[in-house]
């Protein structure tokens, strides 16, 4: 019986390491066959942008509808913008 939950128990972490990587597409209103390298780049665009405007609304507005609205868009502006200002 230990065997088994310890078996178990490693599969679940195998699992879990195994995934930190990837973001399942359904959660950003995406189609299942996005590129995941571009999801992961998106959805940093949006937790850079939370972290910029330091609001937790942000992010969740920057991925809806699979980043297709202007909140993503607006992301990306704001941004570069800082990007562009020096450092205080």
């Amino acid at each position: 019986m230990l065997k088994l939950i310890c078996i178990a128990f490693l599969v679940t972490v195998l699992t879990l390491v195994a995934g930190e990587d990837s973001l399942d597409p359904a959660e950003y209103g995406c189609a299942d066959d996005i590129n995941q390298e571009d999801l992961l780049k998106k959805n940093d665009v949006c937790l850079q942008c939370e972290d910029l405007h330091k609001e937790g609304v942000v992010f969740s507005l920057c991925k809806t509808n699979c980043f297709t609205t202007q909140y993503f868009t607006n992301c990306v502006k704001d941004l570069e913008e800082a990007e562009k200002e020096p450092p205080e």
